[in-house]
């Protein structure tokens, strides 16, 4: 199980204009036009839950420590930031699994750092790939219906968002280095394409 806290600020004084524009700047690429219709300052916050459990699986017949496993995950999401239920699971195989819960750090609950549950790590190469699925009852969402107290900007939020991706990920001992690609369905109505997006992580267990 993991439980944790967000909190944060979302508007103006969260000061995403001013990075993005530094960022598009270094890297040379236009500016985005849109800030001037940014949400609102308004502080959110958002407790999360989430419970998950891992099934091993019939060993793969390639050879000396070959695995595969399945891990599930459930849970959701209460404040104004968002508002959800999501449950989901992810399929492992690769060559000296680690004992932990997964390696999809798209999800708040999915950390790339969770711990083992023995507590310790093998101190040797390992590598696995991973297909993960998620889908989610969204309540709400800042970032779609507008801020909550105050009038602002919005679209006409879906209700049901999912999300299926795969990707490597390699560790040795407490370190973990990950590399995925994520596909997501509309999110709102009239949205011209569905999202499509990658990440890189690298953690460290201690």
């Amino acid at each position: 199980r993991t439980t944790h806290l967000r909190l944060g600020i979302v508007g103006p004084s969260a000061r995403g204009h001013e990075v993005q524009d530094a960022w598009h700047k270094f890297i040379g690429v236009d500016r985005f036009n849109g800030w001037d219709n940014q949400l609102r300052d308004e502080p959110v916050v958002q407790l999360v839950h989430e419970r998950m459990r891992r099934y091993p699986l019939p060993r793969i017949q390639l050879g000396r420590g070959w695995e595969q496993d399945l891990i599930s995950h459930g849970g959701g999401a209460l404040g104004n930031l968002a508002t959800y239920a999501n449950a989901g699971a992810e399929w492992r195989i690769g060559w000296n699994l680690p004992d932990d819960f997964g390696s999809t750090p798209l999800r708040p609950a999915g950390e790339n750092t969770a711990p083992t549950q023995t507590g310790t790590h093998r101190n040797a190469w390992a590598g696995h790939g991973f297909l993960t699925f998620d889908a989610r009852l969204i309540a709400h969402d800042i970032t779609l219906d507008g801020n909550t107290f105050r009038s602002s900007h919005s679209v006409d939020r879906r209700v049901f968002v999912a999300d299926i991706g795969y990707g490597i990920a390699v560790t040795r001992g407490g370190w973990k280095f990950a590399i995925a690609r994520y596909y997501r369905t509309r999110e709102f109505n009239g949205q011209r394409e569905r999202p499509v997006f990658g990440s890189f992580t690298v953690s460290k267990a201690f």
